[in-house]
C-alpha cells in the first residue's frame, strides 16, 4: 500500500497546477462551511457581550404627577424585577455643517448605578450636571466639535452645551444609518430642556416573556394599578424581547451569509469533482497495471482516499484561514447594523477541530463513489474505461436535425461529455441566477421607493408641538410654498369582530393630494369616503381574514367611536410599529398636528426647510420635527442596499469560478479527445478552426445556463423580495425585472467566454498533429 501511495503522490506532483487547484476546490468547500459556522458564533458571541449584558427594559412608561404614591405602586407591584427613571427628550442639534438635525437626549441619575438599558461610559467621572455625552457613532455628525447647540421648539434655542466624551449604547440602531444622533446627560439637565410634567421609567420583569402580547398584557395591569390610584399614564412603549431594533435587517443579512457559504460549499464541491475526473483519468490504466501486478481493490481504494485526504487537508487550511476572515467581514457588518463593539479574541480549539472534521468529511464523500468505482474496476475495464457518457438516443436525433456540422459537432461533444457538463451547468446557473437577482432586488427597491416618494407631491413634512385649529395662514403667503396640507396622527383603538388593536391613526385633509399608485389594494379616497386604509403589515399580522368594504370601528381616546368600512392597502416606507391606519376625510379636520408642505418648483428641499424654520421661529409655531424626502429616501436605501449588493456580489464570484471551472473542462476534454483532435489537424483543420469548434460547444453550454438562469432568477427575485420587504418594511416588493443590466452582462459574459476559450484552446492545440498524439498533457 505505501508503495501505492508513494506512486500516486509522484503521478499527481507531476500535474501541479492541476493539483493546486484541486486544493483550492477543497479549499472552497471548507470556506463555504468555516464561514458560516464562525459568523454564527461570532455573532452570537457579540450579542451577547453588547446587547444581553445590556440587560434591556422591556417595556416603558411615561407617567404624569409622579409622587410618592406612584412610587410606592411600583416599586410593589410583583411582576415587576426591576425599574428605573429614564428621561428622553426629542431635540434638534446643529451638524458639522449648520444643518439642524434631530437627537434623542436620555436622562440618566447615577452612570455607576445603571441596572437597565446599560450605557458604556468610558469614564462615568465626568459625568456632571452641565455637559453631555455624546454616543461614538452619532460623532460624525459633529466632527470636531467640543460643544453642541440644541433647540427644542422655533421659538427656543438652548443654550450650547459643552460634549464630555463619547459612549457606546448598543441598544441603539447606528447613528448614520438612521441619521439621528444619541445624547446622554444628568437627570436635571434634560428635564429642564425637555420641558415636560410627565416622567418615563423604564422596567424588567421578573419573569422572561417570550413575545410582545405577554409584555403588553403585564404592562397594562401595571397601568391599570397606576389609574386606579389615579395616576396617568400618557404612553407606554413595549421593546420585542430579545431582539435588536435592526433584527429585521440581521435576519435578512444572515440569510444571505449562509446563501454565501451554501453557495461556496457547492462552487468547493463542483470544482473539487471536475478536478478529481482530472486527476483520476490518467490512472485507470495504472489501476490495470497494479492490479495484474497483485494489488488488490482495498489496497487501491485505500491509497487514493488516503491521497484526497491529504489533498483535502492542505485545502482545509487555505479554507479555514479564509472562512474566518470572511466571518469577521460579515460580523463586523453585522456589528455595524446593530452598532455593537465587536468582540477580538480566538475560540476554544474544539471549535476549530469540528469544522476541519466537517470540512472534511463532505469533500471525502463526495469522491467516495468514483474511488469506489474504479478501485473495483477490473484490469480489461481499466485499460478500455473512459469517462465520457454517451446518450445514444439524443445523438442519434441530433445527426437528424437540419443544422451546420459545427453545431451538431458542439453538441454532440455536450452529450458525450455528461457529468462535466453537468457540473459546469450547475455553477454556470448558480452565479448566473444569484447575479440576475441581486440586480432585480435593486430595481424591485429603487422602483418601489420611486413609487412611494413620487406618490404624494409633499417634499417635507412638519410634525408640530401641539395640536392647531387654525392653518397657518403665512404658508399660503410663502412664495416657497406651492400648497400645504394638515394631518392629524393620533393613537386610537382598532376593533374588528371581537379583536381589539392599539394602532396610529392619520386622518389626512379633503384637499390632501395622492396617486393611486400608492394604493395596493383599494382604489383610494374618491370612491370612498368613509373608508379606512390600513398599513401591509396590520393586514398580514392582525387582520388576516379583513375583506374590503368590512367595518372597523375606531376608538378615539375621548370615548369617541366611528365605524369605517375597510378601503384597502396603503403603500408605506416602513413598518407599522404597532399598527397604523389612514382615514381621507371629506371635511376640515377640527386639529391637526402634522403639516405636508408642497414646494414650489424650483426650490430645493434644503432651501424650504431653512425657510419654513425662519418662517415658524418668525410666527412662533413650535414644532416636533421637520423630515422631507431625500433624508428618509437615503435611510430606506442605507437600510437595503447591503441586500442586492451582497446578492451580486456572490453571483459575480461564482462566475468567476465557473469560468475556472471552464478551463478546467477543457483541459480535460483535450485530453480525451486527444486523438480526435490530432486527426483533425492532419485533415487539415488549424488551432482557430478547432477553437472555434469548442467555442460553440461552450457558447450553447452558456446559453442554455443563461436561459435557465433568467427563469430561476424571476422567482427567486420574487421570493426574496417578498421575504425582504416583509423583514423590513411589513410589506411585500413587487418584483422588477432590470434588464438594463442583465443584458448587458449576458452579452458580456458570451464574449468574454467566447475570448477565454478561444485564447486557451489555441495554446494548447498549436502543436502538430504528430505531437498531440504523442503528448500526455
Amino acid at each position: 500500500m505505501k508503495a501505492i501511495v508513494r506512486k500516486l503522490l509522484q503521478e499527481f506532483l507531476l500535474t501541479k497546477s492541476k493539483i493546486l487547484i484541486c486544493i483550492l476546490a477543497a479549499g472552497l468547500a471548507s470556506w463555504g462551511i468555516s464561514s458560516v459556522t464562525f459568523t454564527y458564533l461570532m455573532t452570537e458571541r457579540d450579542f451577547k457581550s453588547n446587547f444581553d449584558s445590556s440587560n434591556p427594559a422591556d417595556f416603558s412608561l411615561r407617567i404624569e404627577n409622579v409622587n410618592e404614591g406612584t412610587m410606592r405602586i411600583l416599586q410593589d407591584f410583583l411582576q415587576v424585577g426591576t425599574f428605573e427613571k429614564r428621561e428622553m427628550s426629542y431635540l434638534e442639534f446643529q451638524n458639522k455643517d449648520g444643518i439642524w438635525m434631530p437627537i434623542v437626549l436620555y436622562g440618566i441619575e447615577n452612570p455607576e448605578a445603571q441596572k437597565l438599558d446599560i450605557i458604556r461610559f468610558k469614564d462615568p467621572s465626568l459625568f456632571n450636571s452641565h455637559g453631555v455625552f455624546i454616543e461614538k457613532n452619532a460623532m460624525n455628525f459633529l466632527g470636531e466639535a467640543k460643544e453642541i447647540s440644541l433647540r427644542r421648539e422655533t421659538d427656543l434655542d438652548l443654550p450650547t452645551i459643552p460634549i464630555m466624551a463619547t459612549v457606546h449604547d448598543p441598544l441603539q440602531a447606528p447613528a448614520q444609518m438612521e441619521r439621528l444622533a444619541y445624547g446622554y446627560a444628568a437627570m436635571d439637565l434634560v428635564e429642564s430642556i425637555s420641558g415636560q410634567n410627565a416622567q418615563r421609567f423604564i422596567f424588567r420583569l421578573n419573569a422572561e416573556q417570550k413575545d410582545v402580547d405577554g409584555l403588553k398584557k403585564e404592562a397594562e395591569k401595571l397601568v391599570k394599578k397606576l389609574e386606579e390610584k389615579g395616576g396617568i399614564v400618557s404612553g407606554l412603549t413595549i421593546k420585542e424581547p430579545g431582539k435588536h431594533i435592526h433584527q429585521p435587517i440581521i435576519d435578512g443579512a444572515s440569510f444571505l451569509q449562509k446563501s454565501f457559504g451554501l453557495v461556496l460549499l457547492i462552487i468547493g464541491l463542483t470544482l473539487f469533482s471536475l478536478f478529481l475526473l482530472i486527476l483520476l483519468l490518467p490512472q485507470i490504466p495504472q489501476i490495470g497495471i497494479l492490479k495484474a501486478l497483485g494489488a488488490s481493490s482495498r489496497q487501491v481504494f485505500f491509497s487514493f482516499n488516503l491521497v484526497i485526504l491529504m489533498i483535502i487537508g492542505l485545502g482545509i487550511l487555505i479554507g479555514l484561514l479564509l472562512g474566518i476572515l470572511t466571518a469577521k467581514g460579515f460580523n463586523g457588518f453585522f456589528a455595524m447594523v446593530q452598532n455593537f463593539d465587536p468582540v477580538t479574541g480566538a475560540f476554544p480549539l474544539k471549535y476549530y477541530l469540528a469544522v476541519a472534521f466537517i470540512s472534511c468529511l463532505v469533500p471525502l464523500l463526495i469522491g467516495l463513489n468514483p474511488v469506489i468505482k474504479i478501485s473495483h474496476v477490473t484490469v480489461r475495464e481499466a485499460i478500455q474505461s473512459t469517462f465520457q457518457t454517451k446518450s445514444v438516443k439524443l445523438i442519434n436525433l441530433l445527426r437528424n436535425l437540419n443544422i451546420s456540422s459545427s453545431v451538431k459537432y458542439g453538441v454532440g461533444n455536450l452529450l458525450r461529455s455528461g457529468l462535466k457538463t453537468y457540473l459546469l451547468l450547475l455553477m454556470l446557473i448558480l452565479g448566473i441566477t444569484l447575479f440576475f437577482t441581486g440586480a432585480n432586488l435593486s430595481n424591485s427597491f429603487y422602483t418601489d421607493f420611486n413609487t412611494f416618494f413620487s406618490g404624494t407631491p409633499y417634499q417635507i413634512t412638519i410634525r408640530l408641538e401641539d395640536s392647531q385649529t387654525l392653518e397657518p395662514e403665512f404658508l399660503n403667503q410663502s412664495k416657497e410654498i406651492k400648497s400645504f396640507s394638515p394631518i392629524s396622527i393620533n393613537t386610537v383603538s382598532i376593533q374588528y369582530q371581537g379583536k381589539t388593536l392599539s394602532s396610529k391613526i392619520r386622518k389626512y385633509s379633503p384637499g390632501y393630494s395622492i396617486k393611486e399608485e400608492m394604493f395596493l389594494i383599494g382604489t383610494g379616497p374618491k370612491n370612498c369616503s368613509a373608508c379606512i386604509y390600513l398599513h401591509p403589515e396590520m393586514v398580514q399580522d392582525d387582520f388576516q381574514n379583513l375583506s374590503l368594504g368590512d367595518s372597523l370601528v375606531v376608538a378615539e381616546k375621548n370615548g369617541e367611536s366611528r365605524s369605517y368600512a375597510f378601503g384597502g392597502i396603503l403603500r408605506e416606507a416602513m413598518p407599522s410599529n404597532g399598527g397604523l391606519v389612514s382615514v381621507f376625510e371629506s371635511k376640515p379636520l377640527s386639529s391637526f398636528n402634522t403639516l405636508a408642505i408642497e414646494l414650489q418648483d424650483g426650490f430645493t428641499i434644503e432651501q424650504g426647510i431653512k425657510h419654513l424654520e425662519q418662517e415658524m421661529k418668525k410666527n412662533r409655531v413650535n414644532y416636533a420635527k421637520i423630515s422631507d424626502i431625500e433624508t428618509n429616501l437615503t435611510t430606506l436605501i442605507n437600510h437595503f442596499e447591503p441586500t442586492y449588493l451582497i446578492v451580486q456580489g456572490m453571483g459575480i464570484l461564482t462566475m468567476a469560478l465557473s469560468l475556472i471551472g471552464i478551463l478546467v473542462i477543457i483541459n480535460l476534454t483535450v485530453r480525451e479527445r486527444i486523438s480526435e483532435l490530432a486527426i483533425l489537424k492532419a485533415m487539415g483543420g488549424n488551432s482557430g478552426m478547432i477553437g472555434r469548434l469548442f467555442s460553440i460547444e461552450f457558447m450553447l453550454t452558456s446559453l442554455l445556463a443563461l436561459v435557465i438562469s433568467f427563469l430561476l432568477s424571476l422567482w427567486l427575485s420574487s421570493v426574496l423580495a417578498d421575504v425582504y420587504g416583509m423583514m423590513i418594511r411589513g410589506q411585500k416588493l413587487q418584483s422588477e425585472l432590470n434588464l438594463s443590466l442583465i443584458i448587458p452582462s449576458a452579452v458580456f459574459l458570451m464574449a468574454l467566454q467566447w475570448f477565454i476559450v478561444q485564447a486557451y484552446t489555441k495554446s494548447k492545440l498549436e502543436k502538430s498533429a504528430n505531437s498531440l498524439l504523442t503528448s500526455l498533457d
